[in-house]
């Protein structure tokens, strides 16, 4: 759940100000991930661009908020009805749906910078760039429902209310803190 939080603020931070102390741990997260996905990338001849970076560990991080539910409820004794393409989207919800669209959102937002010259391509088409962006995130969307269930949905409620109490807390540094 924090590498999920951290992976969305930090493309939040692309689009809105940070207090040092955050954008320092985002900052050192956007480095990690980096350095964490530069060598299957270059193994799969792709170049490392930071909007790939943060779409595969968003959705790394969504499989695995599907793993963590599902483990969760076994270890609970009350597993969840077996994996099977005829439960696939079976306790998927507008809310969920909802947030995954604001969370789609925040990263739109720093998709590429001001003056063109970092966009994210594929093939060299920045079309196709988006669209590999875009199947990426959802992806792992699908895969974390397909695992884990309506458990995956409430973990991702949870992530959401995470990202909106610690921006609001930034934005408290911001305007209430020492220097503001």
């Amino acid at each position: 759940m924090s590498g999920a939080a951290l992976t969305v603020l930090a493309e939040l931070a692309k689009a809105m100000p940070f207090a040092p102390p955050f954008s320092l741990v985002l900052m050192r997260w956007r480095e990690f991930t980096n350095d964490l996905w530069r060598p299957p990338l270059d193994l799969a001849g792709i170049d490392v661009h930071q909007d790939i970076v943060a779409a595969l560990s968003v959705s790394a991080f969504m499989v695995l908020l599907g793993i963590g539910a599902r483990l969760s409820a076994r270890l609970s004794g009350q597993p969840l009805a077996p994996m099977s393409l005829g439960r696939f989207f079976d306790d998927q919800t507008w809310p969920s749906l909802i947030v995954f669209a604001a969370l789609c959102l925040v990263f739109l937002l720093g998709h590429g910078d001001a003056d063109r010259s970092d966009v994210l391509t594929f093939m060299g088409s920045e079309e196709a760039g988006k669209y590999g962006f875009a199947v990426l995130v959802t992806a792992g969307y699908f895969a974390g429902d397909f695992i884990g269930h309506r458990q995956f949905h409430l973990r991702l409620y949870r992530l959401a209310w995470i990202v909106a109490a610690i921006s609001a807390a930034n934005l408290a540094m911001i305007h209430f803190g020492p220097a503001g």
